[in-house]
């Protein structure tokens, strides 16, 4: 169905010899808008280093709330999530060994070798290149091609959600490009919005747009035949045009995700990203977007966009539409779920109202844990797990889990209650920041453990310094970047730069002694969270 509309118009009286009146109307700017197309938003493969990196995914809930937009603007919509589809097949790209063995070998060797000497066997950087062993998972490149024939879409948006995805999104966008040459494709997402002229570029064309900031009102003149004035940029002839990220969209304008888009999505049990959820069928939400925080490693941190919280009757709506969906325990994302206090106990108290289980995945401040917050978390009796990060909020601090120890024992205290009333409790670490030197990284190593074997938490998570475009960390220390091409670097868990002290293979013999020294007191390291289980 097409719709003209126009932005103005002339209007034109005649009169003839008999004094009868004609009126005539001319109308400019005139515009064809497609009211109806059919989209497939698609999640594409995983590529990880199979030694750092976990297997991690659950659901797109960015894609899902853009396909929930355009759902309700009468568009065609389905989503196809190549991972979450296609878990049980992992492909090594780079060894002729399966991904299993290879796993298997791993962990023999973590367990038999020194930190130095694992890494000296399995780094990527021994030989003057990075040359990373990689494991690629999700659908094949057949049955996704046979999934896009089946639906037959005009338009198909990828989601580059990370950097260290940049290259499985390319290589779908190609091969959905040479095979269905008519489909028009954009790519959407975070590092779509930072690196938007590398993608297009990568991509040989075969990307058509990127949108640059919140997708779904860019994607929606997109897909009515519109150019939008801002929030994209594409290849005009081989020249880049960049029209500017699109403005934040308030939470309260998006429309509430529909849970039809995802039943067809089997969910891994258990999780691979958050806490077992005991069997619980489980969901990603987010409540509130930005941070106070300005971490200088995060993205979230980076952009000056304020607070945004969801109104707590929209909050509720959602609620009740993901319980009727058969959804048990809620995966909060939120990037900073205790800035708003009250906004926060409102949630908690609509949480305990539809009884549904919960737990923070987003990571909550060990400064934001007062008595008041401790108190309503164990009262609500719903609560799974917490996740307390520990992390340097910039390159200067060296001893980010000595200075939280010291400058916030009381509130460190308080975790002990948490577990005490069955909340599984678990913290992180990044290793590998400017300042730190290999004295700094043991003693960060000792602090973690006296802190997991005191009973403050359950787990510690071992990070690496990710130097993310558009974060202050890439300004400042992108140079220490072995090679930026090399975009599996840009995991949270896998090395990929110098320090001013420290090699990369210095930050590598951290990751893997914290992982080994940690293994050794913690009851289980999950593999959602560490490449290293145990």
């Amino acid at each position: 169905m097409l719709l003209i509309i126009y932005k103005s118009f002339h209007i034109w009286l005649k009169l003839d010899k008999n004094f009868n009146i004609s009126l005539y109307i001319t109308f400019l700017n005139l515009k064809v808008v497609k009211m109806k197309s059919k989209i497939m938003l698609v999640k594409p493969p995983i590529h990880a280093d199979a030694v750092f990196d976990p297997i991690r995914t659950t659901q797109p809930l960015g894609l899902w709330y853009i396909g929930s937009y355009l759902k309700e603007k009468g568009h065609d919509v389905t989503i196809l999530d190549t991972v979450m589809e296609g878990m049980d097949n992992k492909t090594m790209l780079t060894s002729e060994t399966d991904y299993e063995t290879f796993s298997e070998q791993k962990h023999l060797d973590l367990e038999s070798l020194t930190a130095e000497e694992f890494v000296d066997k399995y780094s990527p950087h021994s030989s003057g290149e990075v040359s990373r062993e990689i494991v690629r998972v999700g659908l094949s490149d057949g049955e996704i091609l046979e999934r896009i024939k089946e639906e037959d879409p005009e338009y198909v948006g990828i989601s580059v959600f990370a950097t260290c995805n940049h290259t499985p999104s390319i290589e779908l966008a190609k091969l959905i490009k040479e095979n269905f040459p008519d489909i028009k494709i954009i790519a959407g997402g975070s590092h779509a919005t930072d690196m938007a002229e590398k993608i297009l570029r990568d991509s040989d064309s075969s990307i058509d747009f990127c949108v640059k900031g919140d997708g779904q009102y860019v994607l929606e003149e997109i897909v009515q035949g519109l150019n939008p004035e801002t929030g994209v940029a594409y290849l005009d002839n081989g020249k880049y045009v960049d029209k500017g990220e699109f403005r934040r969209i308030k939470m309260d304008e998006f429309s509430m995700l529909d849970s039809s888009l995802l039943e067809n999505i089997v969910l891994p049990m258990p999780a691979t990203h958050t806490q077992d959820t005991n069997g619980r069928k489980y969901v990603d939400v987010m409540f509130s977007r930005g941070c106070k925080k300005r971490c200088e490693y995060c993205v979230a941190g980076s952009k000056k966009y304020g607070f945004d919280p969801l109104s707590l009757d929209k909050v509720e709506d959602q609620l009740i539409e993901l319980k009727e969906a058969g959804y048990e325990e809620l995966v909060l994302q939120d990037d900073d779920l205790l800035r708003d206090k009250e906004h926060f106990f409102g949630v908690l108290d609509l949480i305990q109202k539809h009884k549904l289980n919960w737990q923070d995945n987003g990571g909550i401040a060990i400064e934001d844990l007062d008595e008041e917050v401790i108190d309503k978390i164990i009262d609500n009796g719903l609560c799974n797990s917490l996740y307390v990060p520990f992390n340097p909020r910039n390159y200067k601090v060296n001893q980010a889990a000595g200075y939280a120890t010291s400058h916030h024992h009381k509130k460190i205290e308080r975790l002990k209650r948490l577990r005490e009333s069955g909340i599984y409790v678990y913290t992180s670490g990044i290793f590998g920041t400017d300042v730190q030197t290999k004295e700094d990284v043991n003693s960060e190593i000792e602090t973690y453990k006296n802190i997991i074997r005191e009973g403050y938490v359950d787990q510690a998570l071992v990070f690496s310094v990710s130097h993310l475009p558009s974060t202050k960390n890439h300004e400042l220390f992108g140079d220490d970047i072995i090679n930026p091409d090399d975009f599996l670097g840009y995991s949270i868990f896998v090395p990929h730069a110098k320090t001013g002290t420290m090699s990369v293979k210095d930050v590598e013999v951290a990751v893997v002694k914290a992982n080994q020294e940690y293994n050794g007191i913690q009851k289980h390291a999950r593999d959602w969270g560490s490449s290293f289980p145990k």
